[in-house]
């Protein structure tokens, strides 16, 4: 299994709303996260089985042929019956049984929230494979679980991982709707996507 494979299993600029093109709105949900420059990554929306994806590739490595080696998605995804934990748990299951070496660490947690969050980071070495590294967040929406993650394969310095950490970090679920605690004001922006009808728990 190739390592793009392995971080798939291992799942799945500014800040702004994320829009993906040709998506229906899901009740005032909006997922805040970043938009990355788009001088620097080049962007793709896929349209999944279970899910919808927005994920930009680094230009400099996808032009080496290393596509997969350095990208950042957003993934949302029809509600499953386990909560962030859970889903937190099946992935790193899934994840290391691909692994030689598998480390999971928390970064955060706030599942007592009006949309809980789970931020953890892991690290995956198979053979004589380059080092896998993941920074994921899940939170979860009234109808969608929305999953904000950074990838790596090969080195990376503690610079840019503290940097994406802190974009991953600061992502979060707002609702147009509410009065206590309203989405920030855009120029332009998009309710959260809604996703097809199938469930990711399996």
């Amino acid at each position: 299994m190739k390592i793009r494979a392995v971080i798939s299993l291992l799942i799945a600029g500014t800040f702004s709303s994320v829009a993906l093109a040709g998506l229906e709105p899901a009740e005032g949900e909006k997922l805040i996260t970043y938009q990355p420059d788009p001088e620097v990554w080049e962007i793709a929306n896929k349209d999944l089985i279970n899910s919808k994806r927005l994920v930009w590739f680094n230009k400099e490595m996808r032009a080496k042929g290393r596509t997969y080696d350095d990208f950042y998605e957003v993934n949302v995804f029809n509600k499953p019956e386990k909560d962030v934990d859970g889903v937190r748990q099946w992935s790193d299951k899934k994840g290391s049984l691909k692994c030689r070496q598998f480390e999971s660490v928390d970064i955060a947690r706030d599942v007592s929230a009006t949309y809980p969050s789970v931020t953890w980071r892991t690290t995956c070495l198979r053979g004589n494979a380059p080092a896998a590294r993941l920074i994921t967040k899940l939170i979860e929406g009234e109808r969608h679980l929305y999953q904000v993650q950074k990838a790596w394969v090969g080195k990376v310095d503690n610079a840019t991982i503290a940097e994406w950490q802190a974009h991953i970090e600061e992502s979060y679920v707002c609702d147009i709707n509410s009065e206590t605690d309203p989405c920030p004001a855009e120029k332009s922006s998009s309710e959260a996507p809604q996703a097809a009808d199938n469930n990711t728990d399996k």
